[in-house]
């Protein structure tokens, strides 16, 4: 049976930093809140306010990936679901994400 975790890492650009993990989803949701804090530090977005759709949304985007990461961290559950995983890889798009190609 092959495993997800036996496979060849992931590689990812985050900011100026070229990251290599393995498949699991809290490595994943990992490389998903270091790339949301680098596009709120970006210079274009540091002074956005809290207060103005994109601050809100960013704020609604933290909370669920905080907890999503919380469940995970304390064993409720092993994996994300799918809908789950479609909804970090969203995510991790809209806060200019990339995947490294080999």
């Amino acid at each position: 049976m092959h495993s997800l975790l036996d496979s060849e890492p992931i590689k990812y650009k985050v900011g100026d930093v070229d990251i290599e993990i393995n498949h699991t989803h809290e490595n994943k949701l990992r490389i998903l809140k270091m790339q949301m804090d680098n596009w709120a530090h970006n210079s274009a977005y540091r002074n956005m306010s809290l207060d103005s759709m994109t601050g809100r949304r960013y704020d609604e985007d933290v909370k669920r990936v905080e907890k999503l990461f919380g469940m995970l961290k304390a064993s409720v559950v092993k994996n994300l679901t799918k809908y789950e995983m479609r909804e970090m890889n969203i995510l991790f798009k809209r806060y200019g994400g990339t995947r490294k190609k080999k």
